[in-house]
């Protein structure tokens, strides 16, 4: 791998929306990134108001908002989030914070995130991991134990 570096992060839910060897021809291919990183998470759409939207409201004064890249083909989105892997309780029993439980969407598309960055190891590309846990905390699934 060159010394020059140009790392790119990607949200799955773009990995979901436009196909994984689409946006690794564009960010290898056009754009000559080596190092991609990628949070453990998966997102489906879900009707205007319910999950959280894509570009967030911030207070409001964003609602008018639209992403500079269309998720699904469109310029903004509700959606919600899951682990993108089956947590193993016992590794966050001792923790304040564990992620949330997977669900229907883990088991049906949380492989989508894995077989992303292997394609991208396949391609030579160094990967990493976003290590917040994915989107648990921010679409409000993170379980707080006392």
């Amino acid at each position: 791998m060159s010394s020059d570096r140009l790392g790119v992060t990607v949200m799955p839910e773009y990995v979901q929306s436009e196909g994984a060897e689409a946006v690794l021809d564009r960010l290898v291919g056009q754009l000559g990134a080596n190092q991609i990183t990628t949070s453990p998470y998966v997102a489906a759409q879900t009707k205007p108001g319910e999950g959280l939207r894509e570009p967030p409201a911030d207070a409001g004064a964003g609602a008018v908002r639209l992403l500079d890249r269309p998720l699904w083909g469109a310029g903004a989105v509700y959606m919600r989030a899951a682990p993108s892997f089956v947590p193993d309780d016992a590794l966050y029993a001792r923790g304040s914070y564990a992620p949330q439980p997977a669900d229907e969407l883990t088991h049906t598309q949380g492989h989508l995130v894995g077989d992303f960055l292997g394609l991208a190891k396949r391609r030579g590309v160094e990967t990493h991991f976003a290590g917040n846990g994915g989107h648990s905390a921010v679409f409000a699934g993170a379980v707080w134990r006392a």
